[in-house]
């Protein structure tokens, strides 16, 4: 049987990759956002979508990085005293 902290040391890189790609849709979203706002589009209905969407993402990065680095200084007890 494997132990609890082997279980959540295999889990921990496996949330890399999600990580990632929501950091490339964030800096797509970005980039989209800065460019709207080069060409005084902010006050644009299509800018708030971009914007909205950009700080969803920004959002989401930043709490899978926090879990990742909680998940990595979990130390689960163990039966015995």
């Amino acid at each position: 049987m494997t132990s609890r902290n082997d279980r959540i040391e295999k889990i921990i890189p496996k949330l890399s990759d999600p990580i990632a790609e929501l950091e490339q849709l964030r800096d797509e979203m970005e980039n989209w956002k800065d460019s709207m706002e080069y060409s005084n589009k902010e006050n644009s209905d299509k800018y708030s979508e971009v914007f909205e969407c950009f700080s969803i993402l920004e959002i989401a990065v930043q709490k899978l990085e926090d879990a990742q680095n909680e998940l990595s200084d979990l130390i689960f007890p163990t039966a015995r005293g």
